[in-house]
């Protein structure tokens, strides 16, 4: 039996990497600041390898023999779990709200809690639309203009950046193996590997463009559905 257990907690903070560009005209330590795009705040990986304890010599139908006893001998599982948190990226608006250019980013203000309450949230609203605004302005309003906003502050809002955590993993990546000799020279292995074995949903990063209807969108998946693969190899 192998068994490799490691647990990762870390924590980026920059003030950008060589592709962000922020409304602060980049690199102002007092607004840039924030949790790295890479930052992965709990990250847990077990890798393990079990020989079945099943036919001759082992602890299971130890006195099998002959052709039963092949087919019982030899059997393997293996295996990759993992557990983390998710990285982190901006709300933004959709607009250059500080007219600064078409590659600045504009944050909005945070009036509220950013996440949908665990027990409503689905993909279709994984952050809270209502607790976002263009600075200045009322809470709702997808399209500010000066009578629906007379009191708008064309500042950078008050959203950090990398403030919103994406979903994380829960991916279980299974193997089963046969081994078994046909003759003192000819030997076979069959595998059976199951990846996402459990059929986790894996949830992508939700949209994060102060837009109603697509803010807290999520419109992908990080994995794939469950995936299973089998081969047959001859080894003489």
């Amino acid at each position: 039996m192998f068994l490799q257990i490691a647990y990762t907690y870390s924590h980026t903070i920059d003030l950008g990497n060589t592709d962000d560009f922020s409304a602060s005209n980049c690199c102002f330590k007092t607004i840039d600041k924030g949790n790295g795009d890479y930052d992965v705040r709990h990250r847990f990986v077990a890798s393990y390898v079990y020989d079945l304890p099943f036919g001759q010599g082992k602890r299971c139908f130890g006195g099998v023999s002959g052709i039963r006893g092949k087919m019982i001998r030899g059997w393997q599982v293996s295996g990759i779990t993992t557990f983390s948190t998710g990285q982190y990226e901006d709300a933004y608006l959709p607009t250059d709200w500080q007219v600064m250019g078409a590659f600045a980013t504009s944050y909005p203000d945070k009036v509220g809690p950013a996440y949908t309450p665990k027990g409503t949230r689905t993909y279709g609203n994984w952050f809270n639309y209502d607790s976002f605004t263009y600075p200045g302005c009322p809470a709702g309003i997808p399209a500010p203009t000066a009578t629906n906003c007379p009191n708008a502050v064309h500042l950078q809002g008050n959203a950090d950046r990398n403030s919103l955590e994406e979903p994380g993993l829960n991916n279980w990546d299974i193997g089963a193996f046969k081994h078994t000799a046909i003759t003192e020279r000819l030997n076979t292995e069959f595998r059976v590997e199951f990846y996402n074995a459990w059929n986790h949903v894996q949830f992508s990063a939700p949209q994060s463009t102060l837009a109603p209807g697509t803010f807290g969108v999520i419109t992908g998946l990080l994995e794939p559905p469950r995936v299973i693969q089998m081969a047959l190899k001859f080894l003489w």
